[in-house]
């Protein structure tokens, strides 16, 4: 990491699931000496990308290993089903005001860094 420019190494240590920002932004401002507003930003752009990865992979991902598996194909459409059934009545009844609310403020939970 000595070798990259501190920007990049902050957005890449922010990549990391259980470090994500609450690492990446004190490392940035305090061991690479970025401005604070450059540790942020290189910081939620590192964690954005980790999300932008996993959206764009994992449609084909899961496409390919439900066509070659079939072991895979039962689990995915168990998890499909159980989460449809388990989410469906619930976005109906409060719609995309309660999924923005849930993807908008994180949960505490234990690797979330929190």
């Amino acid at each position: 990491m000595a070798s990259l420019p501190p920007p990049l190494a902050t957005a890449l240590i922010a990549l990391v699931p259980s470090v994500e920002l609450s690492v990446a932004l004190p490392l940035g401002i305090l061991r690479f000496h970025l401005p604070v507003w450059q540790a942020y930003l290189s910081a939620v752009a590192g964690s954005f990308s980790a999300a932008l990865i996993v959206f764009a992979l994992a449609d084909p991902l899961t496409r390919f290993c439900r066509g070659r598996f079939q072991w895979v194909d039962r689990s995915i459409g168990w998890v499909f089903d159980r989460t449809r059934g388990k989410f469906s009545h619930k976005y109906e009844r409060y719609g995309e005001l309660a999924l923005l609310l849930l993807v908008a403020f994180p949960l505490p939970l234990p690797l979330s860094g929190a």
